[in-house]
């Protein structure tokens, strides 16, 4: 590509990044780059949990297989899988998510 070509290319970007308004928007962030950091910083500080509580239900996703998946057939088979710790783990992560949904509808 020569270098007429790249300049063009560039000012096709800018020109689309104009009209669509996120030149605007870049440049009121890199103008503001401090604040919002310090924002992102400080809700990351309130929201460990949440962060962590996302970052275990997906590494708990990414390993269910459904095609090995023990599957409960009847009233005892779901009385033999209460028996194992993993999935008393789950439940009461999910119970306890549950939960938290419930009061933050009556806040």
């Amino acid at each position: 590509m020569t270098e007429e070509a790249e300049i063009d290319k560039i000012l096709d970007l800018a020109k689309k990044l104009v009209d669509s308004g996120l030149l605007d928007v870049a440049a009121a962030v890199l103008d503001n780059k401090e604040e919002i950091l310090s924002e992102i910083a400080d809700w990351l500080q309130n929201n460990g949990s949440l962060l962590k509580n996302f970052s275990t239900v997906f590494s708990a996703l990414s390993k269910l297989d459904p095609d090995t998946m023990r599957k409960a057939r009847g009233f005892r088979d779901l009385v033999v899988m209460l028996n194992d710790p993993d999935v008393m783990a789950g439940l009461s992560f999910l119970l306890n998510f549950m939960k938290a949904i419930g009061e933050s509808l009556h806040e």
